[in-house]
């Protein structure tokens, strides 16, 4: 298959003026607030862990995945790794993507 037949990713959509950004969030230095984020962007059916320290790589990263897919062995077609370089910056990351899964939209 050539490369110019291969269907681009939906982009996401600037929001209307006067509408703030539904997958817009703000950084924190606070724990729990980043917490409450991920929380509040959670869509509907996911899970998310909580975020682990891999050793390996000196990182942290925690997992999401649409608890209403059929289970079948291998990658889900609906679930998203975020990875930080602390727990704040691998929360923050998570509650955008999560953000941008709600608002209809797959990120890249």
């Amino acid at each position: 298959m050539a490369f110019s037949q291969l269907v681009p990713r939906q982009r996401k959509r600037p929001a209307p003026a006067g509408e703030a950004d539904p997958t817009s969030v703000p950084p924190t230095v606070d724990p729990y607030a980043a917490q409450a984020a991920v929380q509040e962007h959670t869509p509907p059916g996911w899970y998310v862990g909580q975020p682990g320290y891999e050793e390996r790589y000196h990182q942290r990263s925690m997992h999401a995945f649409d608890t209403t897919e059929m289970p079948a062995d291998g990658k889900r077609s609906g679930e998203w790794t975020a990875v930080g370089r602390s727990e704040l910056h691998c929360l923050g990351e998570m509650a955008r993507w999560l953000a941008e899964i709600k608002a209809g939209s797959w990120p890249e």
